[in-house]
């Protein structure tokens, strides 16, 4: 069962308290400030076991992974996108956004990069995907459109988060049925002049 397809193709407006803009191109943000922008979507009462899904994002900025100063699935904990079950939210995939690929951003790379940053929180697992839309140093004002977020392509050699077997999808076995609601957050530590 499809529970949502956000297509900003054809979309006019984002979905939950995310933000549209135009330019470079039509996408959706969080806000302009920092902090998680919520969008729920209804899985219409259906009782299931798995969920799936991808996303086809890009990096604007320099955002820091899992260098967010956060442990709490309540909170920002990753600059990326958060998927939760419920309430109180139940971890189900995390897209967290290094500074880049290759370039030494120190606690900002992604946790699996040639030099390693900040490891997610326990809650969080092995359930996640990283990557950056750069390999060199990232600029605060540029938006990375020629490489799309977590789809295992571009990734330098020694990285070996942002070529995982499955991207750019996900999969999860729920720990037991469900038919709790989804909740996707946009999450930064900073405001959009800075990263999103």
């Amino acid at each position: 069962m499809q529970v949502v397809d956000v297509d900003m193709n054809k979309d006019s407006t984002c979905p939950g308290t995310w933000q549209t803009i135009t330019t470079p191109r039509r996408l959706c943000i969080g806000s302009t400030a920092a902090g998680c922008t919520s969008a729920h979507f209804s899985t219409g009462g259906v009782t299931f076991e798995h969920i799936c899904g991808q996303t086809k994002s890009y990096q604007k900025g320099a955002p820091d992974a899992f260098r967010a100063t956060s442990q709490s699935i309540d909170s920002v904990y990753v600059d990326g996108i958060s998927i939760t079950l419920g309430s109180p939210r139940k971890h189900v995939w995390t897209y967290a956004v290094s500074q880049s690929d290759n370039h030494n951003a120190g606690a900002s790379n992604c946790p699996c990069a040639p030099v390693p940053g900040t490891s997610p929180p326990a809650f969080v697992k092995d359930d996640y995907y990283c990557e950056s839309g750069t390999t060199g140093p990232a600029i605060q004002a540029n938006f990375y459109l020629s490489d799309p977020l977590w789809d295992g392509k571009g990734c330098p050699a020694g990285n070996g988060c942002c070529a995982q077997m499955g991207m750019p999808k996900f999969y999860r076995k729920t720990l037991e049925p469900s038919s709790e609601n989804i909740e996707v957050r946009i999450c930064k530590n900073e405001p959009h002049s800075d990263e999103d």
